[in-house]
């Protein structure tokens, strides 16, 4: 058969659409294109609609989960559809920060003892595995509670969202931490006071909008007060042991 210059155009056409598309044009085209069926996962058309923010957009909902009683939050994620860009970037830079920051202290470790047992890798699969887990398994679980309890409302993708932007204001801190193990313990303590007013910065907005969330879903006051308390929880028992894990282990 000869080749047909047309024959591309289509998807030409689409391409050149979602470059110079603003952010809410792109996510509804991604939502026209979503391939369906059982072996949907398989297609990178179906994961392209949960990559339709651009940057811009994801640090302006990182700021405004920083200033957390501007604007509606959860509404936002909810209109404009829920995004993977940030949970994946968060999750990613805080392992990164958190392994060279074990990583350094065993070489100071090291340099003064070198009896010491390098205990630099289990830290950092330990914390990995508290950031992955917390972050994606944690939602997944309360989605399965949920569907038991008849809340058909709980999309797990806005409570991954949530509590990945709830951390956007604890990034700083770890990746300071870094610096702290580079140059010593002189500013330990002030990272201690800071990293504490952060945590509790962080859970005021998971308490803030999840509530607000969990409100809306239409199961028994008891349920929609028992997710409200699971969420807020979890998160506060993470922040906990995120704390732990980089400065006392």
């Amino acid at each position: 058969a000869d080749f047909d210059p047309t024959q591309n155009q289509p998807q030409q056409q689409y391409a050149d659409t979602l470059v110079d598309a603003p952010p809410a044009i792109v996510s509804q085209l991604a939502e026209e294109h979503i391939p369906e069926g059982c072996t949907k996962i398989f297609k990178l058309a179906y994961w392209q609609q949960f990559f339709a923010l651009d940057s811009k957009e994801m640090f302006r909902r990182a700021l405004q989960a920083i200033l957390i009683f501007k604007g509606d939050f959860i509404s936002d994620i909810i209109d404009r559809e829920p995004d993977l860009w940030f949970p994946l970037w968060n999750s990613i830079t805080l392992i990164f920060a958190g392994m060279l920051t074990a990583a350094i202290n065993q070489v100071v470790q090291l340099q003064t003892d070198p009896t010491v047992k390098g205990d630099a890798f289990i830290k950092m699969g330990i914390l990995s595995g508290v950031i992955v887990g917390y972050t994606f398994a944690c939602p997944g679980i309360m989605a399965l509670i949920c569907s038991c309890l008849g809340m058909d409302d709980y999309r797990y993708l806005v409570i991954v969202d949530l509590i990945s932007y709830a951390q956007a204001i604890l990034l700083p801190v770890i990746v300071l931490v870094t610096f702290v193990a580079i140059g010593g313990t002189v500013f330990l303590n002030i990272i201690y006071v800071v990293f504490a007013l952060c945590a509790v910065w962080s859970f005021l907005f998971v308490a803030f909008h999840g509530f607000k969330y969990v409100k809306q879903f239409n199961g028994s006051k008891g349920q929609i007060v028992g997710i409200q308390l699971g969420v807020i929880l979890l998160h506060a028992a993470y922040i906990t042991a995120l704390g732990c894990i980089m400065f006392l282990v």
